[in-house]
């Protein structure tokens, strides 16, 4: 099972081609899922189900925890830029002590820049996508 959890309701930090993203993963047989919709024992029983997961640099990424051993997760993440903070690896760290496989794709910033790091929207190059998926 294969399962995308979106920021397209929160307002900061948010994948700006998100439209496109979802219809292909739902192409390639991904569900699509709101984190914050679900209390902590359903995110739980969803993600122990799950093999593979795509998403945002961010907390819903913690739910691998739930994942079983080998599964595939894929983190959407900010191109590293000098004017940036250096990249965070907890996730990367997280998944090699659960027995994951981790894979970055490294996106384009999107139209504010300018603001905190925690902030900062992504544009998502789908040929990327389209290829890591596929793996």
């Amino acid at each position: 099972k294969k399962i995308y959890v979106s920021r397209k309701n929160a307002k900061v930090r948010k994948i700006e081609n998100e439209t496109d993203v979802i219809n292909l993963l739902q192409d390639n047989g991904y569900e699509i899922l709101y984190a914050e919709e679900l209390s902590f024992k359903q995110q739980i029983e969803i993600f122990s189900q799950y093999t593979d997961l795509i998403s945002i640099h961010g907390a819903a990424l913690t739910n691998c925890l739930f994942m079983p051993e080998g599964s595939n997760v894929i983190e959407l993440y900010r191109e590293p830029q000098a004017n940036l903070p250096e990249m965070n690896y907890c996730y990367q760290r997280q998944t090699a002590a659960l027995g994951l496989n981790h894979h970055y794709i490294f996106c384009k910033t999107g139209e504010n820049l300018g603001t905190h790091i925690d902030k900062i929207n992504l544009n998502v190059n789908l040929q990327q996508l389209q290829e890591a998926i596929l793996k």
